[in-house]
């Protein structure tokens, strides 16, 4: 599975198939990066979307279909895509494949380098889409302006990036219009 904006990097699908040698894997999927940035959008978007820090492997994570390669046999057992959700349909069948026993693997050594280019506004949609699929309230939302002020835009100013804590402040009030 490959969305249409990523381009798989060096021998992805040789690498990732080795990972179906072991019977219990069900999806492994690649770690996203891109270009060099040329904007304020570009470098948030590497900093706190893509988290381009390479992660450790990770063997229970959340689906991420970006770029993945799926077992069919696993998908099927647990009732494919929810095509009911209109966002948030990737963390949900990760989220039943896990609990159906299957191994969901998170590969940083896996690569999609992202070819699209966002504004603010198209960034904002697709963190919160990625972060809050059905809309954050209350304590949740509390939660996020927490995170988003004393972590992100606390790593934004770090980076000598005033403009990015902007946006990283603005994504939790971004989040209530998703509902």
């Amino acid at each position: 599975m490959n969305d249409a904006t990523m381009l798989p990097v060096d021998d992805f699908l040789d690498r990732a198939q080795v990972w179906f040698m072991e019977a219990k894997v069900a999806a492994v999927f690649a770690r996203v990066t891109q270009p060099p940035p040329h904007s304020v959008a570009d470098r948030w978007r590497g900093r706190h979307l893509f988290k381009e820090e390479a992660p450790p492997l990770n063997r229970g994570a959340l689906l991420a279909t970006t770029l993945c390669v799926l077992r069919r046999e696993a998908v099927e057992q647990v009732g494919g895509f929810n095509a009911a959700l209109r966002s948030g349909e990737d963390a949900d069948l990760g989220r039943r494949l896990l609990a159906a026993g299957w191994e969901v693997i998170g590969d940083p050594g896996l690569v999609a380098m992202s070819l699209s280019r966002e504004s603010a506004h198209a960034l904002l949609a697709r963190y919160a889409r990625w972060n809050s699929p059905n809309g954050v309230r209350g304590r949740a939302w509390w939660r996020q302006l927490s995170y988003a002020v004393k972590s992100m835009a606390r790593e934004d100013l770090r980076a000598g990036d005033p403009l990015a804590a902007v946006l990283s402040v603005a994504a939790p009030f971004y989040q209530l219009r998703r509902r």
